[in-house]
């Protein structure tokens, strides 16, 4: 449940300010929807209760705006493209590696 931790991870930073993951996609993605965050919070909950976890990790009390967390899966081509330059200049991942990907996309260079 890797992305649970990633999740208290964000909400930490999001709340001081700053720190190691201010400038992540995922943490920009919550930056003024940190009710989002809590709704989703909420479903990993529930995952990990429905597979025998026992979650004992609340997030820190703080106001927000209620909104209603929707998973989307579906990624434009631009998306995909910026996923896989960013993977490619952060994780120096070889453009010949991730052939399946940029067929996938319709991409034969940046």
């Amino acid at each position: 449940m890797g992305e649970h931790n990633e999740l208290h991870t964000i909400v930490s930073v999001i709340l001081r300010g700053g720190g190691g993951w201010w400038n992540h996609p995922q943490t920009n993605r919550f930056k003024g929807h940190l009710g989002l965050l809590v709704d989703r919070h909420r479903q990993q909950v529930e995952e990990m209760k429905r597979r025998g976890y026992n979650h004992q990790s609340s997030l820190p009390k703080f106001s927000y705006k209620p909104e209603r967390y929707v998973l989307r899966v579906a990624y434009t081509r631009e998306e995909m493209l910026a996923d896989l330059n960013l993977l490619i200049k952060r994780k120096g991942v070889m453009w010949e590696r991730v052939k399946d990907i940029r067929d996938l996309i319709g991409v034969s260079r940046p």
